[in-house]
């Protein structure tokens, strides 16, 4: 694993370090927890368009009585890649905690 140094407010580390403790993590395994759910969100928002125009294209061919195979699987892939976004490593901060359970490593940077 890497190991970063990050500079941050201090009134951000506190929120940080009162919601983390309230959640039983490390500071480590609640930031990388953190940064995977912004990373899934950024992801989920930029197909949120080709979702919306897909499903509304569909609506569209159903109202005419029209079916499209092609909009039916795009529509499925695109639902299949959303729900692979929310389960990608869910796990990542139980891992790290695991393996800082000593309270050593990357925690030491933090104090």
């Amino acid at each position: 694993m890497a190991k970063i140094t990050l500079t941050l407010p201090d009134g951000l580390l506190q929120d940080v370090d009162e919601d983390r403790q309230r959640h039983y993590q490390t500071r480590s395994a609640y930031v990388a927890a953190s940064l995977k759910m912004r990373l899934q969100t950024n992801k989920a928002v930029e197909l949120m368009p080709v979702m919306v125009e897909t499903f509304k294209t569909a609506v569209e061919l159903q109202i005419m009585g029209e079916s499209s195979d092609v909009e039916v699987e795009k529509m499925e892939s695109l639902l299949g890649e959303m729900l692979e976004i929310g389960n990608q490593d869910t796990d990542t901060a139980e891992k790290l905690d695991k393996n800082n359970s000593s309270g050593k490593g990357v925690e030491q940077n933090w104090k």
